[in-house]
């Protein structure tokens, strides 16, 4: 009996389903990525990567904390209006922060481009790519919201769902460009990346069942705002060190000999292909970490409430 019990346990249920739907999605990822080197090549895959540290600075901003801190009082709150309105309040200020961040990238994309990444050929890519900031944003707070219930099941079908919008996508958009001789870019992929996080964000939104907000709405708000802020921060300089890591890669490969070509080239190789074969087995101990605060945070809640 107890082997059952322990089968049962949402923590353990919860972190067997991420997994799998993780493995899932990464395997279907490692062979993405070899298409992508094959129709864009090693140079156009170098691009695309390159524009992923600005991505990835810009979620750390907009949802990485946000995310936890809605999955932290989901899990702690004694009332199911009072989980909604963590939510509502996570949306609000994710979304808010996404918007901003999407008129900046739009609007300095060219900026970014030629000063930051050293690669004029990034900007419009980065405009492409943050029409999917505010999507991202609100799939992330969901996310949490389902994590902080313990429900894993929505966050691991809508992860899965991503991945297989996303290579749909490209391959269609691929398609499309042979069928009328244009020219394939980098850009197509980018294109994935946004029907992905639409798909998503879109499939979450369609599994949530809306309830009245609290009317403490402005408590719930700031205790969210005041537990997001060293977390978002955390995200922050830890996400700001890696993209300045990740864009000096290529730009010290052409300082010392190497062409424009070869050092976007080797940097899609190194990014594009190595490091997520390297970080395979992170799947397991990114499901577990995602369960602990939510599952810590109820069992400190009802040890205070009885």
């Amino acid at each position: 009996m107890k082997p059952l019990k322990s089968i049962s346990n949402p923590l353990i249920t919860g972190t067997l389903l991420l997994t799998v739907t993780g493995l899932s999605s990464r395997v279907i990822g490692f062979f993405y990525r070899i298409f992508l080197s094959r129709i864009i090549g090693a140079e156009g895959l170098g691009i695309y990567q390159l524009i992923f540290p600005v991505f990835a600075l810009c979620i750390a901003f907009s949802s990485s904390g946000i995310q936890t801190a809605v999955s932290r009082f989901v899990a702690a709150a004694d009332h199911k209006n009072t989980g909604m309105s963590y939510l509502y309040a996570g949306l609000i200020l994710s979304v808010g922060i996404a918007l901003s961040l999407t008129v900046i990238l739009i609007s300095y994309s060219d900026f970014i481009a030629i000063h930051i990444l050293d690669e004029v050929r990034c900007a419009p890519l980065l405009v492409i790519l943050s029409y999917c900031l505010i999507p991202a944003s609100v799939h992330a707070c969901i996310n949490g919201y389902y994590y902080g219930k313990k429900k894993t099941l929505v966050p691991s079908v809508s992860q899965l769902m991503e991945q297989v919008v996303r290579v749909l996508s490209v391959y269609t958009l691929y398609l499309i460009c042979l069928e009328k001789s244009y020219p394939i870019t980098p850009s197509i992929a980018v294109w994935g990346v946004v029907c992905g996080e639409l798909a998503s964000s879109l499939f979450s939104v369609s599994c949530l069942h809306f309830k009245k907000c609290s009317r403490h709405i402005k408590r719930i708000f700031k205790e969210l705002s005041l537990f997001a802020l060293p977390l978002t921060t955390n995200h922050v300089a830890y996400h700001l060190f890696s993209s300045i890591e990740a864009i000096l890669i290529p730009i010290c490969l052409k300082k010392y000999g190497y062409s424009n070509q070869d050092a976007l080239s080797v940097f899609g190789i190194f990014t594009g292909m190595a490091m997520p074969m390297i970080l395979f087995p992170n799947v397991l101990v990114n499901s577990v970490s995602v369960l602990l605060m939510p599952a810590i945070s109820e069992a400190y809640a009802r040890r205070i409430f009885t």
